[in-house]
């Protein structure tokens, strides 16, 4: 196998808590978000939670724009736009 072994200080070198509980946040995030679609799958309509379950990429997307303030082209505001209306009309029914 081909990789670096893993000696020296970066080894050994703890995360910075910031770090620490960023890490922790995510994965109880995902967790959660796991523990929510197994519950739409059970008592709602597999249709609904299959299609908002694959328009998670708006999540990333949304939290770059609000935390990172980052800016998107015309042609991905209409895409993120449609992506929302699709959100809405599917769980209005």
């Amino acid at each position: 196998m081909g990789g670096a072994p893993l000696t020296g200080p970066s080894a050994l070198t703890r995360p910075s808590p910031r770090l620490a509980f960023g890490a922790v946040a995510t994965g109880g995030t995902a967790a959660l978000a796991l523990a929510c679609y197994l519950l739409a799958t059970r008592h709602e309509l597999m249709l609904i939670a299959v299609v908002l379950s694959s328009l998670y990429p708006v999540i990333p997307v949304l939290l770059g724009i609000a935390t990172l303030g980052e800016r998107l082209s015309p042609r991905q505001t209409i895409g993120l736009a449609g992506a929302l209306i699709a959100i809405g009309l599917v769980t209005a029914g």
